[in-house]
Order: C-alpha cells, then sequence, then structure tokens
C-alpha cells in the first residue's frame, strides 16, 4: 500500500474563516499573502492540530503559544455558543504501482478532524471532540446544518457513526496505527520531532550554533523506568563513594587517636608508677610511724595504771572527807552562820530595792524637768501664733469690709505671758546608806497660764465661721468672674460675626458685580459663538448639505438650548464627518504613496545625474556566469528611438523583460545558436 498524503483541509466557524476547503493537490500547497494576514495561523489550525488533537500544541512556537478560545471568541458577535471544525483528508492508491494520487475509483480515502465548542458566556472552550471517517466533507459529509449552523457532538456522532468520535488519546492512538503504522508512544516521540522542526526560530538556532541542541530536542525521551535504573545506579555509586571516603576519614581519624591514646597510656603508666613509689615511701614512713606509736602506747598504758592507783587513793580521802564535813553540819555553830547567811542575803535585796528606787527618782526628776521645758516651748509658740493672729486682725477686718462682711465678726484675739519657770529647792536622800545626809534638789515649776482654753476654743470657731463665709463668697467671686469671662468670649464673638458678616456682604457686592460682567463677556462670546455657527452652516460642505429638521439658532443665552443644539448638530453632521475623514485619510494615502513615488523618481534621477546606470534584475534565464570578453547584454547595445514616447518605451521594457530579452547576452556574428536557457543571442 502507498503512503498516505495531503489531499483536501478544511476550516469552519474558526477564527476569521466561515467555510474553507483548501486543495492540496499531490500533497502541496502554497498560500500567498502579505505578513499578518494569516497564512502560519491557517497552517497551525490544520496541521498537525488535525493529526494529534492537542489543543494546547496549535501554535507553531511552542505549548499554549496560541489560544484556540480567543480565535473562537475575539471578535465573535454571535449567539452565546460557538462550535467550530478543523480538518485534513488523506488519500492514498489502492494500486501499488501508482503514486500519483489522481483520485481514480480505487483512491481510498480518510478524513481527520476535530470540533470545538466555546461559550461566550464563561469565555472559555468547553467541550471538544475529534473524529476518523472514511467519508469526505463534500462528498456525502456536511460538517454544517440546513440553517448553516455547525454540527454539535451529538449530530455528528448520528451522522458518521459513534465508533468515528474519540477522545483524545484514542483519536492520537488510532491516527499513530492508520496513518503512520507506529505505537501510540513513539508517535508521541514523532510529535514532538515535528513541533521542533516546524518552530520558525529553528533556522536562526542552526546560524546561532545551536544545531546540536536542536537534534537533542527532537530526540525522543528516554524510558522512564530506564532512566530510574540509571539513577539508582548512579545514587548507589554515589553512596559507595561517600562510604570509603567517609571510611578513610575514620581510618585516619582512628590512626590519630591511636597514637594519641598510647601517648596518654603512656603517660597514665608512668604517672601511675610514681604513684606507687611515693605509696611504697608512705607505707614505709607509715610503718616508722606505727613503731613509735606503739612504743609511745606501751607508755601511755603504764601512766594509764598509776592514774588509775592515784585516782583510787583521791576517792577514798573524798569520802573521808564527806563524813567529816556531815559530823561539822549537825553542830550548833554550823546553824548560826547559815541564818547569818540568809540575813545578810536578806539585806542585800533590800539594799538593791533601794538602789533601784533612788535611780527611779532621779529619773522622774529628770523627765519632770524635760516636761517643764516642753510646758515652756508651748507656751511660747503659743504667745507666737497669738501675735501673728493678733497681727492678721487688721487686715481681715479690711476684706471683710471689702467682701461686704461685717469687721465686728473678727474676734479680739487673747495674749499670753511667756515667762520663765519658778525654781524651788527640796532636801531628797540620795544615797541608800543610813549614815547617808539628804542632799538639796532644784525643782523647777511652769508658770500659771491666764488664758482660759474655752477662750481660745470660742475664738477659733469664731475664725472657722468666718473661713467658712470668706471661701463661700470666694466661690461665689469665682462664679461670677467665670460668667464675666463667658461675658466677654460672646461679646468677641458677635464682633468677630458682625465682621463675618460685613465680610460676606462685601463679597456678595463683588460676587453680584463679577456675576453681571461673567454674564455680559457670555453674552459677547454666545453672540460670537452663533455668528460663527451660522457661518460654518453656510459655508463649506453643510452650504448644499440640509438636516432633516431646522437647526434654529437661539436669541439668547440659555445653555440647555446650547447644548440640545449641539448634540443635534453633532448627530447630524457625524456621517459627514466620517466621509470627511475618509476622504483626508484617502488624500494623505495618495499624498504618502505620490512622496514614496517622487522619492524613488529623485532617487532614480540622482543616480542618473551621477551617471550610475540602472542595471535590470537578472532574469529567470539569466545564465549564472557570463564571460565579458565575449558580449554585452542587449539592453547595453540598443536605445529608443526619438519618436518612441515614455508609455510605449515602459510597454516595450516590460514586455523585453518578461521574454527574459532585456538582458539577453549578445555574442559576435558566427557564433552558435541561441540557447534559450543561457539566454544567448547571435
Amino acid at each position: 500500500m502507498n503512503r498516505w498524503r495531503l489531499h483536501r483541509g478544511g476550516i469552519v466557524n474558526i477564527w476569521q474563516y466561515t467555510e474553507q476547503t483548501f486543495d492540496f493537490s499531490g500533497g502541496r500547497a502554497i498560500f500567498q499573502g502579505t505578513n499578518g494576514s494569516g497564512k502560519s495561523r491557517t497552517l497551525e489550525l490544520l496541521l498537525p492540530l488535525c493529526l494529534d488533537g492537542d489543543l494546547r500544541q496549535v501554535g507553531s512556537k511552542g505549548f499554549d503559544t496560541v489560544s484556540l478560545r480567543r480565535l473562537m471568541l475575539d471578535d465573535y458577535d454571535g449567539g452565546p455558543n460557538r462550535i467550530g471544525y478543523a480538518w485534513v483528508e488523506l488519500t492514498r492508491s489502492s494500486d501499488s504501482g501508482s503514486d500519483s494520487g489522481s483520485g481514480s475509483g480505487s483512491d481510498e480515502y480518510m478524513t481527520c478532524g476535530l470540533g470545538v465548542k466555546a461559550s461566550k458566556t464563561s469565555q472559555a472552550i468547553t467541550d471538544s471532540w475529534r473524529f476518523i471517517t472514511s467519508a469526505r466533507v463534500g462528498h456525502g459529509l456536511t460538517l454544517v446544518g440546513a440553517d448553516r449552523t455547525p454540527l454539535g457532538p451529538v449530530q455528528l456522532r448520528e451522522l458518521i457513526g459513534a465508533d468515528c468520535v474519540l477522545e483524545e488519546a484514542a483519536f492520537r492512538a488510532r491516527v499513530a496505527e492508520t496513518v503512520y503504522g507506529v505505537p501510540a508512544p513513539r508517535y508521541g516521540d514523532l510529535l514532538h520531532l515535528q513541533r521542533t522542526l516546524r518552530n520558525p526560530d529553528v533556522g536562526l538556532k542552526v546560524l546561532e550554533g545551536q544545531l546540536e541542541q536542536i537534534l537533542s530536542d527532537a530526540l525522543p525521551p528516554l524510558d522512564q523506568a530506564m532512566v530510574e535504573q540509571l539513577a539508582t545506579s548512579f545514587d548507589d555509586l554515589e553512596s559507595i563513594r561517600e562510604n570509603i571516603t567517609r571510611l578513610s576519614s575514620a581510618d585516619a581519624a582512628l590512626g590519630t587517636f591511636l597514637k594519641t591514646y598510647s601517648d596518654y597510656a603512656f603517660g597514665g603508666l608512668r604517672a601511675a608508677a610514681e604513684r606507687l613509689g611515693g605509696a611504697e615511701d608512705g607505707v614505709r614512713k607509715l610503718e616508722r610511724a606505727a613503731a613509735r606509736l606503739s612504743a609511745s602506747l606501751e607508755e601511755t598504758l603504764a601512766a594509764r595504771a598509776a592514774a588509775e592507783h592515784s585516782l583510787a587513793s583521791l576517792e577514798a580521802g573524798e569520802q573521808q572527807a564527806e563524813d567529816t564535813i556531815g559530823a561539822l553540819k549537825e553542830l550548833p555553830a554550823f546553824r548560826d552562820l547559815q541564818d547569818l547567811q540568809t540575813r545578810e542575803k536578806l539585806v542585800a535585796e533590800k539594799r538593791s530595792s533601794a538602789v533601784a528606787a533612788l535611780d527611779m527618782a532621779n529619773k522622774q526628776r529628770l523627765q519632770e524637768d524635760g516636761a517643764v521645758d516642753g510646758v515652756l516651748r508651748l507656751l511660747r509658740r503659743l504667745a507666737e501664733d497669738l501675735g501673728s493672729a493678733q497681727e492678721l486682725v487688721e487686715p481681715l477686718r479690711h476684706h471683710l469690709r471689702m467682701t461686704g462682711l461685717s469687721p465686728a465678726a473678727v474676734p479680739e484675739v487673747p495674749t499670753v505671758s511667756t515667762s520663765d519657770a519658778v525654781v524651788r529647792t527640796e532636801s531628797v536622800r540620795a544615797k541608800p546608806d543610813p549614815e547617808a545626809e539628804p542632799l538639796p534638789i532644784e525643782r523647777r515649776v511652769p508658770p500659771a497660764v491666764e488664758v482660759e482654753v474655752g477662750t481660745l476654743e470660742a475664738v477659733a470657731a469664731r475664725t472657722s465661721e468666718i473661713a467658712s463665709a470668706a471661701r463661700q463668697r470666694g466661690a461665689l467671686a469665682l462664679a461670677l468672674a467665670a460668667r464675666a469671662a463667658e461675658l466677654d468670649s460672646a461679646q468677641r464673638k458677635v464682633e468677630a460675626l458682625r465682621q463675618t458678616a460685613r465680610d460676606a456682604q462685601h463679597a456678595a457686592t463683588e460676587a453680584a458685580a463679577l456675576r453681571n460682567q461673567e454674564a455680559q463677556e457670555l453674552a459677547e462670546v454666545a453672540q460670537g459663538w452663533l455668528a460663527d455657527v451660522e457661518s460654518w452652516q453656510n459655508s463649506g460642505p453643510l452650504a448644499t448639505a440640509h438636516p432633516d429638521a431646522p437647526l434654529p439658532l437661539p436669541t439668547t443665552v440659555d445653555p440647555a438650548t446650547a447644548r440640545t443644539l449641539t448634540t443635534t448638530a453633532r448627530e447630524w453632521v457625524s456621517p459627514l464627518v466620517t466621509a470627511a475623514r475618509a476622504d483626508a485619510h484617502a488624500a494623505a494615502q495618495r499624498r504618502a504613496d505620490l512622496i514614496t513615488s517622487i522619492n524613488g523618481r529623485d532617487a532614480e534621477l540622482s543616480g542618473l545625474r551621477s551617471g550610475t546606470a540602472q542595471t535590470p534584475d537578472r532574469g529567470r534565464f539569466t545564465a549564472p556566469t557570463r564571460d565579458t570578453t565575449t558580449g554585452a547584454p542587449f539592453y547595453r547595445l540598443v536605445d529608443f528611438h526619438p519618436t518612441v514616447d515614455d508609455r510605449s518605451r515602459a510597454g516595450l521594457e516590460a514586455a523585453l523583460e518578461a521574454s527574459g530579452l532585456l538582458d539577453a547576452w549578445v555574442t559576435q556574428s558566427g557564433e552558435p545558436a541561441p540557447n534559450m536557457y543561457g539566454n544567448t543571442v547571435t
């Protein structure tokens, strides 16, 4: 069987296509158009999209570089959903000796394609389906209904059969098996190579020396199990290398440790030997000390035996002494002696009590003297306070008169004398001895106070009443002062408000004058604008064109009427303005074309003036190399007759160039016959 070849292709309701069929005669096609006209996009919508069904691999520059959603929904103003198809038709001849694909009765056909459904509401591709069938589009198979609406997936299944409409993976596996005859995994590698080689930047990458990288990218990916096995092996090698490194480090560390530890053990043994020698010397010293202590022990035991003998003798003497003392205590003289000792103890205790009483009396006299000093200080302080109060009586009466109170309420301040204490002399026993004489002692007595406590309390009560009344008057005065401050503040605010009112009245007067001036200027501007509108209406293209309804100009200054008139006038002149803009654009385009033509003619004129000959482009039949010694081009050997006009000259030159005779190589006569492909004329 011959291989499958492209025969036809088509796009239905995708991008800017409504329903378009392309003829790939002999498996080839030529798309002609300017840059940006959509040649590449058309090819991307056909191949390899119709053979792999991957909506994310539409763009030739890589994954997801072209959005099929945007191709379906951008500039689409139809219903809420849009359904489109892209398909290619493959053919092959069942005759093994024929490779022309002429479409005879023995040819086989297969149509592969996909359909997409885009939602205008969600702005997304909501469904897609792929199909493979032997039916031919336009020959019994139509992808649009009677109302020219593309078929949905359910309608397509009913038309070509449910087994012909496939999911993406099944579609790709069917294409791999039917068209290429390879398993599905290998087909993925072929698609990867095709996407790499169809990238428009592949030529630039080759020029930049990235051929090896391109070929590497085009190679199929390695088997994942093999990669995992190699990675595991590499990991094992890395683990072994790390184990060897760790063991080497451990060996070196152990060697260093053993050397250090041997030195340490030798030092420890030497220290232990030195300690053992010292211990032996200590044992010998202890043995000599034990011998000395043994001798001393024997001496101590002998001394102890002598001491025990002496102790027994002393205990016997003590017993005899105790018996003697007991006999003495039974005598009458001993009992009299005991009574005497008891009385001496009693006398000693009484003497101690008398000394303590005398000391207490002395302390009390000292405390009494200190109390007298305290009384004298209090009297002096009271006299000073009463004197200060007496000095404040007159100022207090003056302040009471100032506040409206009676000065007679101020009490009279009593006076206190500050005389010294009276000294009295008394005879007091100062020692407990019976033979001691009494000693004279001076005692001070405080002077008598002439002022009674009740009088001072009455003065203090009157003073408290005066202070309470003064506080009440002070609170009233503070309240009056606060009220006065509030009144002053209110008065200042009133003055400020009056000044503000005067400023506002002045500003209102100025605003009224400014408003009148602005109104006058507005009236003048409005009159000028009305005159301009009337002049504009009666001149230019508007002089012959008139609106359906008249546009009366207002006679007074009315902004609302002016806005309404402006809106109506804009609606009327909008088509005229559009036409004028189109004419202006066309004129600008003609001007640009003329400028381009003038620049070309100027360049040609400059070249002619500089003596530079114009050389026509090399023709299709021109030989690649020419020997200038054997002839010359035809256009260098002839010239136009003066009677031929410029138009005829241009026509003749174009005809000669189209026929290949303009730059034909003219040789001397006698040369071989004309060679059309070498373009040689004799």
